[in-house]
C-alpha cells in the first residue's frame, strides 16, 4: 500500500509542469526572441508551497513581520536579477532559436523608452484606524492577489490569478500593443512572457526560523510571434532553487538575497527549456 502511495504522488508532482499549448510549426520559423515581461511580486515574501497563498500567520507572526520588513525581497530587483541569469541559461541550451542578451536589451533605447511607460495606477482609496490595520495584516497574511512587479526597463501587466491555467499573457491591448512595437524595436521574430506569482523565498533546513533559505516559483510561460499568435503556454514550478541564504528568526539575510535571486533565474531557465523541449520532441 504504501509503494502506491507513493507511486501516486511521484506521478501528482511529476504532472504539475505542464504545456497547454504549442505550435511546432509556427515555432520551427523563430530563430530570435526577446523576453519582454517578467512579472513577479512587488514582494518577495516566504509561501510554504508557491503555487498558492502566503501561509497562514498567527497575530504574533504579523507583528514579527512588521518589525523584519528590511528582510522582504525586492520585486523589481529579484526580477531583474532572475532575468539576467534566465536569458545567460537558457542561451547555453540546446533551443531552436536564441535570446536577446540581457545587455542588448537594455543597450536599445527605442526598447528600453517602451519600458519607461507605465500606466497610471488607478486611485487608492485613502484608509485609516482600524481599517487601514487590517488591511496591512491581510497583506501579510496572504489575503488579495499581491502587487505585481518587474524590471524597471520592461513593461508589465498584472501577475496571473491561475498558475495552473499555463498562460502568462494577460491578454489586454496595452499588453498588445507593447508587444508588436517590441518586436519592432528589437527585431525579433516572437516575445516571451515570464509570469511568476510564486517567487517566493522558501526554506531549505530551518528550526524555528533559522537555517538555510532558498526560493521557490510558479511559473508560466508565454510565446508570441510577430502576428500576435500565442505560440506556446507552459507552466512549471519548484520548491527551492539551488541558492542558499542565512535565515534568522525568519529574516533572510538582505546582503544574501542577490545570489538567491540570481539562483532563482537559473533554475527557472532550466526547468522552462526541459518542458519546453520535451514537449517540442514529443511525436
Amino acid at each position: 500500500m504504501k509503494l502506491v502511495l507513493l507511486a501516486l504522488v511521484i506521478m501528482l508532482l511529476a504532472s504539475c509542469g505542464s504545456t497547454k499549448k504549442i505550435d511546432k510549426d509556427r515555432i520551427s520559423k523563430v530563430k530570435t526572441v526577446a523576453v519582454v515581461v517578467y512579472s513577479v511580486p512587488q514582494r518577495i515574501e516566504f509561501k510554504e508551497d508557491p503555487r498558492g497563498q502566503k501561509s497562514g500567520t498567527s497575530l504574533t507572526d504579523v507583528v514579527k513581520m512588521i518589525a523584519k520588513e528590511a528582510s522582504v525581497g525586492d520585486g523589481v530587483k529579484a526580477s531583474d536579477k532572475a532575468l539576467k541569469e534566465f536569458i545567460h541559461t537558457a542561451n547555453t541550451s540546446q533551443l531552436p532559436f536564441k535570446f536577446v542578451s540581457y545587455d542588448d536589451m537594455k543597450k536599445n533605447k527605442k526598447f528600453v523608452d517602451l519600458g519607461s511607460y507605465r500606466a497610471p495606477a488607478p486611485a487608492k482609496k485613502e484608509e485609516s484606524g482600524f481599517s487601514s490595520f487590517m488591511t496591512t495584516v491581510a497583506s501579510y497574511t496572504g489575503g488579495g492577489q499581491p502587487l505585481c512587479a518587474g524590471p524597471e526597463y520592461l513593461q508589465n501587466f498584472g501577475l496571473v490569478n491561475n498558475w495552473w491555467d499555463g498562460k502568462a499573457s494577460t491578454g489586454t491591448s496595452d499588453e498588445a500593443e507593447y508587444i508588436k512595437k517590441s518586436i519592432e524595436a528589437l527585431g525579433v521574430d516572437a516575445v516571451l512572457i515570464i509570469n511568476d506569482p510564486g517567487f517566493s523565498f522558501s526554506c531549505e533546513a530551518c528550526v524555528g526560523g533559522t537555517g538555510s533559505a532558498s526560493t521557490g516559483s510558479a511559473f508560466t510561460v508565454t510565446l508570441i510571434d510577430k502576428e500576435g499568435k500565442e505560440l506556446l503556454n507552459l507552466r512549471q514550478w519548484f520548491g527551492t532553487s539551488p541558492g542558499s541564504a542565512a535565515i534568522v528568526a525568519g529574516a533572510v539575510n538582505p546582503l544574501q538575497q542577490d545570489k538567491l535571486f540570481a539562483q532563482h533565474g537559473i533554475k527557472t531557465a532550466n526547468l522552462f527549456v526541459e518542458e519546453f523541449s520535451d514537449a517540442l520532441n514529443k511525436k
